[in-house]
């Protein structure tokens, strides 16, 4: 298992949200889309590599939907 960190970004703040051991990146990407909320972005980091970011989510979008993201570094 590996180190991942999941943080939250809203207005220019930064959230630590989880740190954790997951099997590999989708399980932690699956873990961090569930802790978005409304206006966030999120970003999912394998020990010192980023690995997937969110756009903010917003006001019209449905609960668990995303703006358009990429998974970085496969």
């Amino acid at each position: 298992m590996t180190l991942y960190e999941i943080r939250t970004f809203k207005s220019r703040r930064t959230s630590l949200i989880s740190r954790a051991h997951y099997a590999h990146d989708v399980a932690a990407i699956m873990a961090a889309r569930d802790l978005l909320r409304k206006g966030e972005t999120v970003e999912v980091w394998r020990e010192e590599t980023l690995v997937y970011r969110t756009a903010p989510r917003m006001e019209h979008d449905e609960p668990g939907q995303t703006q358009p993201s990429r998974i970085l570094n496969r």
